[in-house]
């Protein structure tokens, strides 16, 4: 018994089909990230400095420029100035005009107003949260009193990466070791990808982008019975195909290219007439919903 993944890119998110033996089981839509950048990372310069209210203007894409505000600066930028314990640099002090800067986006632009940025990077998963500027685990707050003991137990039989923080998410309680640590790891080896491009991109430059959809299909499908994914798009085919090899490393081989003159999705007939979504209806959007 074979199972395939059909994944046909639209313009923003995907549309999805599992097919087991050749025919179609569930078809649905797995919507894109917020257009405004909301959760992306950027490798951003320094352009402009206004002491008077604590901010600097970030060149972290195309303009208008981002805004960030000292108390949106992490400690990691100002410890070498010894400050006294609970106490931020003015800054000025902190930061230049032409230093390059991490930030990720914490809520997009409205107009000709720039998004709103922040030095305190974070990349989630389904079960944990990991953030390369702290050091310690730690659970979510949302967990409730009576679970915190038990789940306390369970992250410290994992393995963690030294010099990065995680904490693990409410969904965390739940699964059992294998799965959370499947999870860390596979935050780990994101990380890591996203740490070469941080080296290598030359400000400004996108170097991690908040759940594409199709990462997002990729990540639980091949942890699953799924032995062949099909991309209809070239650039996500390449994308998908470099997550698959930074995240699963050995699952790469998996993930094919779909380039027949018949639409993907028609070719396993799923069509207006045999099936729940129309290969036709791309351009206005996906017709069916999110399975239950």
């Amino acid at each position: 018994m074979s199972t395939e993944l059909l994944i046909h890119v639209l313009r923003s998110g995907c549309c999805v089909a599992r097919v087991r033996d050749g025919r179609p089981e569930l078809v649905y839509v797995e919507h894109g990230p917020d257009p405004g950048d909301v959760g992306s990372i950027f490798k951003g310069r320094v352009v402009r400095i206004e002491p008077a209210i604590q901010s600097a203007f970030v060149l972290y894409r195309a303009n208008p420029l981002g805004f960030l505000h000292v108390s949106d600066v992490e400690p990691a930028y100002y410890r070498h100035l010894g400050p006294a314990p609970g106490e931020t640099p003015r800054l000025e002090e902190i930061l230049r005009v032409g230093q390059d800067i991490l930030v990720q986006v914490i809520r997009k632009g409205e107009g000709r107003k720039g998004a709103t940025l922040s030095t305190y990077l974070s990349v989630a998963s389904r079960y944990a949260v990991l953030m390369p500027g702290l050091t310690e685990v730690g659970i979510s707050r949302k967990v409730s009193e009576e679970r915190r003991e038990a789940l306390w137990k369970l992250v410290n039989s994992l393995d963690f990466p030294k010099g990065l923080g995680f904490i693990l998410r409410v969904a965390a309680d739940g699964p059992g070791r294998e799965e959370l640590q499947e999870d860390v790891d596979c935050l780990s080896r994101v990380w890591a990808g996203v740490a070469r491009r941080i080296a290598t991109a030359q400000a400004p430059a996108e170097v991690y982008r908040e759940e594409d959809p199709v990462r997002t299909v990729l990540r639980d499908a091949l942890k699953s019975e799924v032995e062949t994914v099909w991309v209809d798009e070239s650039d996500t085919w390449k994308r998908a195909r470099d997550f698959v090899e930074a995240a699963m490393p050995g699952r790469e081989n998996r993930v094919h290219l779909y380039d027949g003159a018949e639409p993907l999705f028609r070719k396993y007939g799923i069509t207006e007439e045999g099936g729940p979504w129309r290969a036709d209806a791309a351009a206005d959007g996906p017709t069916s919903g999110p399975p239950e």
